[in-house]
């Protein structure tokens, strides 16, 4: 499953205490107010979930990639991710409890001056639960 993110944000994973993931269906009821911080992404981010049976156990994948203007400063306490898709669903990837996104970010300086500056970040999520629909 492929999904264009026109709306990226985060905030500590400790605030989603509260959250249920409703593993049948894979959606999870939150309360709406968090504190969640907005990346200023350039263009569309993308995120990718696919999944694969392993020993018997099935594991997902959900894999954030996005376009930022400049470093973010990524901090040290585990970050969960709400993404705002174009049709306007909404998906949480990581909760308070593990396993928690793991955030990679990758500066781009072109050696041509026509190029563009910009940093490329990715959030990757391997567990049971993939990025989850949010049901109100």
């Amino acid at each position: 499953m492929n999904r264009y993110i026109k709306k990226v944000e985060w905030c500590a994973a400790r605030h989603l205490y509260l959250a249920v993931p409703l593993k049948d269906n894979l959606q999870v009821y939150c309360i709406d107010y968090m504190p969640y911080e907005e990346l200023p992404i350039v263009g569309l981010a993308s995120l990718e979930v696919s999944d694969n049976v392993e020993k018997g156990v099935r594991i997902w994948k959900s894999e954030l990639s996005m376009t930022l203007p400049s470093r973010p400063s990524v901090p040290d306490v585990p970050m969960s991710f709400r993404l705002t898709a174009v049709d306007g669903t909404i998906y949480l990837m990581g909760l308070s409890d593990r396993p928690h996104p793991v955030v990679t970010v990758k500066d781009n300086h072109p050696a041509a001056t026509s190029g563009k500056c910009a940093c490329a970040m990715t959030a990757v999520l391997n567990g049971p639960l993939p990025a989850l629909m949010q049901c109100s």
